[in-house]
Formats: C-alpha cells, structure tokens, sequence
C-alpha cells in the first residue's frame, strides 16, 4: 500500500466515526430472499430482480404516495425489482440469497441507512471490520477494543420518545446512562417511565453532548459549550474521567474508585 493510499484511507475512517453521508452511496437491500435475475445494460439502468423469502412492508409504499397499483406489504414468492443507475456496478449475482441490509451494489455504505435497516449491532460490526480494515492495509495492526471503545461512545445516545413522568422532553438526546437512572427512579416510585430509540451519531456530536459539561467545554466550540451550560443550569457530577482530569482530581479507576455504601467490596 503506497502513501497516497495510505492518506486517502484516513478520511475514510474520520468519515466512519463521524458518521457522514457518502457522496457516492451504495445501494442496501431493503428485503430478504434469493436473487432471481440480474440484467446488465450498457447504458441503460440495470435490474435485479429479487424474489422474497418473507414477508414484508413494501419500501416502495408510501402513506400519501400509494395508488391502487402499489400493495403495502409484499408476501413470500413475491417479486421486487431494484433499478441501478450505470454509475453503479452490480455486486450480486444469480441465485444468491440476501438479507435485509445486504451491498447490492458499488460504492460506500450509509451507516446511518444501514442502521435504520440492520440495527445496532450489524452497523457496529460493519464499522469496526472497515476501520481494522484500513490499518491493515497500511501494516499496522491494532487491537479491537481500542475501536470498540470509540464505536460504543457512538452509540452511547438515545432519542427521547416518550418523556412519560420524567423530566424528558420529547426529542431531547440524553445518555443511556442517564436514561437507565431515570427510569429505574421512576419504576421504583411507582410512576411512569420514559421510551426512547437509539441515536448513531458520530463522534464530535457524542462529545459535544456529553453529560458532563466539562468534558465537552475541553473538546471544542468552549464559548458556545459554556454558555449553554450556564444557561441551562447543567452540574457536573465528576463521575468520567476527563472531568476529573481536567480539575487535577483523582480519576474514578483503579485505585481511585470511589466506594459505594450499598456494594460489597472484596477484602
């Protein structure tokens, strides 16, 4: 792998943790079954004919586009057919079996598409396999965790849906640990919870948005972080690690571990 290949690899991987659109986007499939046809035009848009093994809601129906043509859900045996630019070079062949979420063509995967058809832990193996991928081209070879640790913060986030009795807003971003807190809070007086989903956000948004506001103000945009923590009255409990750093206390790990009055510590 030469320099050149090399550099153009980095931006691929900041691409990855950053979870930015791709200019040149590969097309995912959005069923499962067995590829029944593949046919190649030369300048003309291809088409792959998928024949499906379960039933679906068709991705083609929409609520205030559906016509009498279109059925919503598409049953086992049905057949539903892809139309590749000729841009796009077709990765699929005859007979092979697919799932939902599948490359069907060239191109760069959308994560955010690819969560939203696979799920979180398809996308978190994805990421990891490409960013390993890259390095090993390059000779280096680093151990997984080291991007497990930035894939977990990536999915670190949850969208509220339901504010239930809680203090959530609908729409709010909030941790999961903050999430877990408050509801188990909540089970535990007898009153209602809160629903979210989970967010796939890349890594600078993550940081930003961050719990504690002294780790965020210490990463970018300080002026902005300070005044909005000022604003919304935001406490920073200490309990990461970078906040702890950052006022010269002792880290909560190893030895530095605070000691909780309700867990049984060893001897």
């Amino acid at each position: 792998m030469t320099t050149s290949d090399i550099t153009m690899g980095l931006p691929y991987i900041e691409g990855l943790f950053e979870c930015r659109n791709p200019k040149n986007e590969a097309l995912l499939s959005e069923v499962s079954g067995i590829i029944e046809d593949v046919v190649i035009n030369f300048n003309e848009p291809s088409k792959i004919i998928i024949k499906l093994t379960d039933r679906i809601k068709n991705p083609l129906f929409k609520k205030y586009t559906r016509t009498s043509k279109l059925k919503q859900f598409l049953d086992i045996g049905d057949s539903f057919i892809y139309s590749i630019n000729t841009n796009k070079s077709v990765l699929v062949r005859a007979g092979q079996e697919i799932k939902v979420g599948d490359v069907l063509t060239s191109g760069m995967v959308s994560l955010k598409q690819l969560f939203k058809l696979s799920g979180a832990m398809k996308t978190q193996a994805y990421i990891k396999k490409e960013v390993q991928r890259i390095y090993m081209l390059a000779g280096e070879e680093i151990h997984e965790k080291h991007f497990e640790i930035i894939i977990r913060k990536m999915f670190s986030q949850l969208l509220i849906t339901n504010g239930g009795d809680s203090e959530f807003i609908p729409g709010e971003v909030t941790s999961i640990t903050k999430f877990i807190e408050t509801n188990y809070t909540l089970k535990h007086n007898h009153q209602h919870p809160a629903s979210a989903v989970h967010l796939l956000r890349g890594i600078k948004k993550v940081a930003l948005n961050s719990d504690s506001f002294l780790s965020s103000v210490s990463f970018e945009e300080t002026s902005h972080a300070l005044i909005k923590s000022a604003i919304e009255g935001k406490e920073d409990k200490l309990e990461g690690l970078k906040a702890n750093v950052i006022i010269g206390r002792m880290i909560p790990a190893g030895t530095g571990y605070r000691r909780f009055p309700n867990v049984n510590q060893p001897n």
